[in-house]
């Protein structure tokens, strides 16, 4: 079972932050984290849409392509194509949510804790 260990990972991933970016361009930073993300996602693609908060996500992200729809005639394309991206890791860690609830309850478990550690982690650095 890798996706419990990705999860992990991710979890200890978080604490990096802009230590672990990757510059594509100097708007567009690609982080440690969006890696393990995207594995994530492409190996548990089958339960990213069962999940119980698909109405609000599916309401939000509506909202958010509408705000984009109206941002084309205030800016430019480019700034609005770059604006999107925030919307499209929004929706990539929404799937997260989707991959974590599918796991066993056991391998659920120790996720708040890892959470708790991995803060103070971030707080001490």
């Amino acid at each position: 079972m890798i996706t419990p260990a990705l999860v992990y990972l991710l979890i200890f991933l978080l604490p990096l932050g802009q230590f672990g970016r990757l510059p594509i361009s100097p708007s567009v930073n690609i982080y440690a984290h969006d890696f393990i993300v995207l594995i994530l996602l492409l190996l548990n693609y089958r339960h990213l849409f069962f999940t119980k908060l698909n109405r609000p996500i599916i309401a939000f992200t509506t909202t958010a392509l509408l705000s984009l729809i109206l941002a084309l005639f205030r800016f430019p394309p480019w700034e609005v194509a770059l604006g999107s991206l925030y919307l499209w890791r929004w929706l990539a860690y929404a799937g997260v949510y989707a991959v974590v609830a599918t796991l066993p309850t056991r391998l659920i478990k120790p996720i708040p804790n890892l959470l708790i550690f991995s803060g103070l982690i971030f707080a001490v650095t």
